[in-house]
């Protein structure tokens, strides 16, 4: 059985007959704490049907107040405590219900309870629900996508195992994916078979490791990033040219693993502070590159540091921070201003993702960075009114969608898909891959 609700905060009520006895209502505010009322505000439920619930059955031998069809439950947010039980009573003369946690604050509960022997609950409605701004661009860059459908495709071809140097992309979920179908994930090139197929990952790998697979007689797929490989050639040109290259970037990084490789002498530089303590045999033959997946704002402060201890400095013709880096990283930063929130798909290992957390937090607001759906707690954003959603450049787009689709139902969230920089960077599958 329905229920209409008054248009105040346009409340959506379910309500079903659950007992033809006399039920005292009684809600267990501290067990049904799940939505968010505005202070202050009114919600008006009217019970359709109480009129015809009866007086039989009563236990009390009472009647039934006759005009119980005109009476209403209303439910009250604002300055109000609750009983000494716990308890919120309904009156049955349809007199206003103090609704308040235990904790004191407003309700933030799913409301749940009997009126008159019927069951109903109140769902957030639309001015209550969490508004979701979906960022863009987001999610797979093209490196990413060649990376990923390289893989795809050898295992396709090749049939399992294909062994994998490093994971092919840092997004667990792809990662386990392809672990299902057969792809053998491994640091040590010890561990795979002579003469087995091996792929490359999206970040690249150093001379050393290209020497190796080829003395083990590996059948290389090499899916580094075209982005990736640039930065290669520029340490190996500044080296020819007797230049010390300083690395801006993680150590440890897959990515910047293999360019440390490239060249004897480059000297990693993580931040400011080393940036104005590092040596250098030459000033004046110095130069940088930096790892793709960098904070633009972080990259830019070191370099800044940098030009002022060397002022004839050289980098890149072009930034080597990659264009979905930047696109992403300036989607966040714009929609920061208007969220109360940010939620980040993407896993811990993904370099860019974690900075998209990093730049949310900077702006001012709490960042909360998940693998997948079910990682959600409800409870991080009770009292968001407005969340940035976004995914790193590693993350599929399905989760985005699964992600949603949990937020909606959990919170009752909507979801508005802000524009952003169109992205038609394509880059061509690896050798041995492509059309035969």
């Amino acid at each position: 059985m329905a229920a209409d609700i008054g248009n105040r905060l346009d409340t959506q009520v379910q309500v079903k007959r659950v007992d033809r006895h006399w039920i005292k209502p009684k809600l267990d505010l501290r067990k049904l704490i799940d939505i968010d009322m505005d202070v202050g505000k009114l919600i008006d439920v009217d019970v359709e049907g109480a009129r015809n619930a009866g007086n039989s059955n009563r236990t009390d031998g009472a009647q039934r107040p006759a005009n119980i069809s005109r009476n209403r439950a209303i439910a009250r947010t604002g300055n109000i405590v609750t009983s000494r039980d716990g308890y919120a009573h309904a009156s049955p003369f349809g007199l206003q219900t103090p609704i308040m946690p235990p904790s004191g604050g407003p309700v933030n509960s799913l409301l749940r309870g009997s009126f008159f022997g019927y069951y109903f609950k109140l769902k957030p409605s639309a001015a209550m629900r969490p508004r979701i701004l979906l960022a863009n661009p987001r999610g797979f860059c093209a490196g990413v996508e060649m990376a990923v459908e390289s893989l795809d495709l050898a295992l396709e071809r090749f049939g399992a195992p294909v062994y994998v140097y490093h994971f092919i992309v840092h997004n667990r979920i792809i990662v386990e994916g392809f672990e299902r179908r057969g792809a053998v994930f491994t640091n040590e090139l010890a561990r795979i078979p002579k003469g087995a197929h091996v792929l490359f990952s999206a970040h690249g790998v150093s001379p050393e490791i290209r020497t190796a697979s080829q003395e083990l007689n590996l059948r290389v797929v090499d899916a580094t990033c075209p982005l990736v490989t640039k930065v290669h050639r520029e340490v190996r040109e500044f080296a020819r040219q007797g230049y010390t290259t300083l690395l801006i970037g993680h150590a440890g990084h897959d990515e910047v693993v293999g360019i440390l490789g490239e060249a004897d002498g480059i000297v990693l530089i993580e931040n400011v502070n080393q940036a104005e303590r590092v040596r250098v045999p030459d000033a004046e033959k110095v130069a940088y590159t930096t790892q793709t997946t960098l904070s633009l704002d972080d990259c830019n402060a070191i370099i800044k540091t940098l030009r002022v201890r060397f002022p004839k400095l050289r980098g890149p013709l072009a930034d080597d921070i990659c264009y979905a880096t930047q696109n992403r990283q300036r989607a966040v930063q714009a929609l920061a201003r208007m969220a109360d929130a940010a939620l980040i798909i993407g896993s811990r290992n993904s370099s860019n993702t974690m900075r998209l957390v990093e730049i949310a937090e900077a702006a001012g607001i709490p960042a909360y960075r998940i693998d997948v759906p079910d990682e959600i707690n409800p409870e991080w954003f009770r009292r968001t009114r407005t969340l940035l959603l976004t995914s790193g450049a590693s993350a599929p787009e399905v989760l985005v969608k699964d992600t949603i689709a949990r937020l909606k139902t959990e919170l009752g969230a909507t979801c508005e898909e802000q524009p952003g920089k169109r992205e038609l960077v394509h880059f061509p599958l690896p050798q041995g891959l492509g059309p035969p």
